[in-house]
């Protein structure tokens, strides 16, 4: 890999003025967006030399060159111990295995990438599951109190996280 090559935006992930350094763990910076907001513009915008790992459960992402295979397997290998890795292919949410996830990464540009051992997680319904449906998934997630809104909630912008304190 060159090494004075210029950084990419990872356009929906970051702005200019916040760009990550590449192959690095960095929370994303452009808070106003949701996960539904994120996707699109990353498939718009995105370079098309640049591969996004996108954590939504912790609202955090890696980026790398497409060419930088090391610094991917690396990274998955190192998350593999407590995450889960789903790629969108033509509108269909498939969970490649291990040994294919560089590659298919790089074909599509993004993986997804979930905590695995929590209640009601993505893992146990990947089976059949849309576009949207992963979209709304991931914007159910709240980075401040670590959970997901109730079913009830998910329309409902206007109605604030839950502040209750649990004893």
């Amino acid at each position: 890999m060159d090494a004075t090559r210029t950084v990419p935006l990872a356009a929906g992930f970051e702005d200019e003025l916040s760009k990550a350094p590449v192959s690095e763990r960095t929370p994303i910076t452009i808070r106003h967006y949701t996960a539904g907001q994120i996707l699109p513009i990353w498939y718009q915008l995105g370079a098309p030399n640049l591969v996004v790992f996108f954590l939504f459960g912790s609202k955090e992402y890696f980026k790398f060159f497409t060419d930088d295979v090391l610094a991917m397997r690396l990274a998955i290998n190192d998350l593999s111990r407590d995450h889960y890795f789903l790629i969108i292919k033509d509108d269909q949410i498939l969970s490649p295995r291990l040994g294919e996830l560089v590659k298919e990464a790089t074909d599509t540009r993004l993986l997804l990438v979930g905590q695995k051992k929590k209640p009601y997680e993505l893992e146990n319904r990947i089976a059949g599951l849309t576009k949207e449906a992963l979209e709304d998934y991931i914007s159910q997630y709240d980075v401040r109190t670590g959970k997901r809104r109730a079913a009830a909630d998910h329309g409902n912008a206007e109605q604030p996280p839950s502040t209750r304190i649990r004893r």
